[in-house]
């Protein structure tokens, strides 16, 4: 499976950049986090859980959007 990370502009929602990882575990390390944030992330874009309630989450999830291809 592939992903798509995009970077948003925390303001505007709209997205600056497109990056293809094969895995989420890969994703995590490039961007200096935990693997639980990315994984948080990518459930919540799939539409699998709800938004998040933890402040570094939503901080986390206003940056980027994880996606699967």
């Amino acid at each position: 499976m592939k992903y798509i990370l995009r970077t948003l502009n925390p303001i505007t929602q709209e997205v600056i950049n497109e990056v293809e990882y094969k895995s989420l575990r890969k994703m995590s390390q490039d961007l200096d986090t935990t693997y639980c944030s990315v994984y948080e992330n990518y459930l919540h874009n799939e539409g699998i859980k709800p938004p998040a309630k933890k402040l570094s989450q939503v901080r986390f999830n206003k940056a980027y959007k994880i996606v699967s291809k």
